[in-house]
């Protein structure tokens, strides 16, 4: 017999699906997700002698992608270790094109 049919007569059984999020491995609620994104968008902007030209923030599993265009005075500018710095990302994917501004 299944579960359904098991319950109790009065007895309610609340199901719910899972998020996109749970279904792909992570359990970050969607609003925690849009935080960890908008942390290392703030991060990356108050960030001296970086210029962003284009950028996108995506969270994805125990991580965070970026994608876009920006400008560093610096030649050796460690992108990966800052977004780190933020509480919830483990990972970094990289996707950025870096022009050296002289």
């Amino acid at each position: 017999m299944s579960k359904l049919a098991e319950r109790l007569p009065g007895q309610t059984i609340e199901a719910t699906a899972p998020s996109p999020r749970q279904e792909a491995g992570t359990a970050v609620p969607d609003e925690s997700a849009h935080q960890v994104e908008q942390e290392v968008r703030r991060r990356l902007m108050a960030t001296p002698r970086l210029k962003i030209e284009s950028l996108v923030v995506r969270r994805v599993d125990q991580g965070i992608c970026l994608q876009g265009v920006i400008e560093s005075q610096e030649a050796n500018h460690d992108i990966c270790s800052l977004v780190k710095t933020v509480a919830g990302v483990d990972r970094v994917i990289n996707r950025l094109l870096v022009a050296s501004k002289h």
